[in-house]
């Protein structure tokens, strides 16, 4: 098979996956009030806050940074958006 006909496959074969991605997002924020998914975070910190059962702002600001680290998937840029969002929040 020639690089060309590779790539082609290779990029057919990727478009499914891309679209389920790009529709679980747009799932994600669709919910109105959904605070997590306000935040923007990457998906691994997402899912792992709402596993550990952070599903507003209120809890994730009542939260100490090493509480947030703790948790797999959750890293300091996602801390970080997590503490300029509730500062810039005035409903917590």
């Amino acid at each position: 098979m020639s690089e060309r006909s590779t790539r082609a496959v290779s990029e057919r074969s990727t478009r499914p996956a891309r679209r389920r991605r790009a529709a679980a997002g747009a799932e994600r924020g669709a919910a109105a009030g959904d605070q997590l998914a306000d935040l923007h975070l990457p998906q691994p910190a997402e899912r792992a806050l709402r596993g550990a059962g952070y599903d507003t702002l209120a809890k994730l600001a009542a939260a100490s940074d090493v509480e947030l680290l703790a948790l797999h998937g959750v890293g300091h840029t996602a801390v970080r958006r997590i503490r300029q969002h509730a500062a810039n929040d005035p409903s917590h």
